[in-house]
């Protein structure tokens, strides 16, 4: 990524971090008018003139893909495949019901994870702490700046994934 994409995608990151919104928002839309522009009028960067276009949006303004075998407890970002212990699969599959978007902000709150993880069962922090230190040690790229499961300031976690449900995983 460049300057650029960088800078926007820490202004959406802090934005959403911070729980302000309405910053998040208008980051979304100045990436929604960067790449109209690009689209329509196309855009040579100096720096790659082999480029003729380049995405401002990346994967940080779209939802990371990925698929999902529950059965199995395997998920797919990318080329990697990560083997799920049973209780990650089960953290997994709360994720995948609740996937944002990035403007179809649907927060993952310490108490659903509660629920979804332990029912009724009273936990410390410290396990919901763990448990999503290991989620995210297995599907994060970069474990210091989170980017699939990222905190939504006083209100939990954004899953910013899309399941692709037309494909499947290899049974071989």
């Amino acid at each position: 990524m460049g300057i650029i994409e960088d800078t926007i995608f820490t202004v959406y990151r802090d934005a959403i971090t911070s729980g302000d919104m309405n910053q998040a928002e208008h980051t979304i839309d100045l990436v929604k008018l960067l790449r109209q522009k690009i689209d329509v009028h196309g855009f040579i960067d100096p720096a790659n003139p082999e480029l003729q276009k380049v995405a401002l949006t990346g994967n940080f303004f779209e939802p990371f893909p990925y698929r999902y075998d529950e059965e199995r407890s395997i998920v797919v970002f990318g080329n990697s495949a990560i083997l799920l212990t049973k209780q990650e699969n089960h953290f997994f599959r709360l994720l995948t019901l609740h996937e944002t978007g990035g403007i179809d902000v649907k927060p993952i709150t310490h108490d659903m994870i509660k629920k979804h993880m332990w029912d009724e069962r009273n936990v410390s922090g410290n396990a919901l702490r763990i448990a999503i230190k290991r989620i995210r040690e297995k599907i994060e790229v970069n474990k210091e700046k989170p980017q699939v499961l990222i905190n939504y300031y006083n209100n939990g976690y954004l899953f910013l994934g899309k399941r692709l449900i037309d494909e499947t995983i290899s049974h071989e």
